[in-house]
């Protein structure tokens, strides 16, 4: 959540060790990395999104139904007006480049 709510960059390592509640060494020794903490939230994230939308499917009576219904979940997640989608860190990191504000 501290990704979605602060962005990668702005999350700070001590943010990302008070929100799991453990200790410098456990962390390195169980991610190595903020960068593989982030890919561990996209892959947990990505998972439950997959699910969401089989279950979507699955409540359909035919397949056209069921592809919108999936579609339709994609679409939901990939919101830009949804500070939770897996987007939401990037936009807000992007914007925060120096490079973005030149621009």
């Amino acid at each position: 959540e501290l990704f979605w709510e602060k962005g990668y960059a702005a999350t700070s390592l001590d943010d990302l060790l008070a929100a799991m509640g453990i200790a410098r060494s456990s962390f390195y020794s169980t991610f190595g990395s903020k960068q593989k903490v982030l890919w561990a939230a996209l892959a947990l994230y990505t998972d439950e999104l997959v699910g969401r939308m089989r279950h979507a499917a699955a409540a359909e009576p035919t397949p056209r139904r069921a592809l919108a219904a999936v579609l339709a979940g994609g679409a939901l997640a990939l919101d830009r007006k949804d500070p939770t989608a897996p987007t939401a860190w990037m936009r807000q990191d992007a914007a925060q480049s120096p490079r973005h504000r030149q621009a």
